[in-house]
């Protein structure tokens, strides 16, 4: 196994053990049985979901229908955030440009239904959920075209890939509808009423 396929099963572990339990009573995921297609690997079709589509989860509501789902876990700090990749080992063909051909394109490409960002104090059993957000990705990226301003860039300095960045209370404030869980709430981006 290579590390990205270690880092992929670490995020959907911890998502399934760590961020689950803390944030299935959300709107969008009361219902129906969740489960991993990202780590099924083996699977030509799975992969392809995963990386041309950016699957990482299927919600499915027996007799009714399922929805895909995106996830991104980090580790170690909180920075209330939700991320794009913008850059990646060189690719051209990254998380942005997909979501933003598939979303706002004429090709009919699929995309994840919701995006879930999480972020967990630690590796492995003993994690603890700080921060999660979830909203849905085609309006997360309508705010990312329509309302450039609420994003920055940042890059990862383990490996260079830049990320589009933006606050998850910023996206409330500005009227998104966005479910979040903060273990500490930071007052200086809850809306004054």
């Amino acid at each position: 196994m290579n590390e990205i396929e270690i880092a992929i099963r670490e995020s959907s572990w911890a998502f399934m053990h760590i961020v689950l339990p803390k944030i299935r009573h959300w709107g969008w995921l009361k219902e129906g049985k969740i489960i991993p297609i990202e780590t099924q690997t083996k699977h030509w079709l799975t992969k392809k979901f995963d990386v041309l589509a950016g699957m990482d989860f299927l919600q499915i509501k027996t007799g009714i229908g399922m929805r895909s789902i995106a996830n991104r876990v980090q580790w170690g700090r909180n920075d209330k955030t939700i991320t794009i990749r913008k850059t990646s080992g060189g690719s051209s063909n990254t998380e942005l440009k997909k979501r933003l051909s598939a979303i706002f394109g004429k090709e009919g490409y699929l995309y994840p239904f919701l995006t879930i960002h999480s972020y967990i104090n630690i590796k492995g059993d003993f994690g603890k959920l700080l921060f999660s957000s979830m909203i849905k990705t085609k309006e997360l990226f309508e705010y990312y075209k329509y309302h450039p301003g609420l994003f920055f860039e940042k890059e990862n300095r383990e490996d260079g890939n830049l990320f589009e960045c933006v606050h998850a209370y910023s996206l409330r404030n500005y009227g998104a509808d966005i479910e979040i869980y903060d273990l500490e709430p930071d007052l200086k981006f809850l809306r004054k009423l």
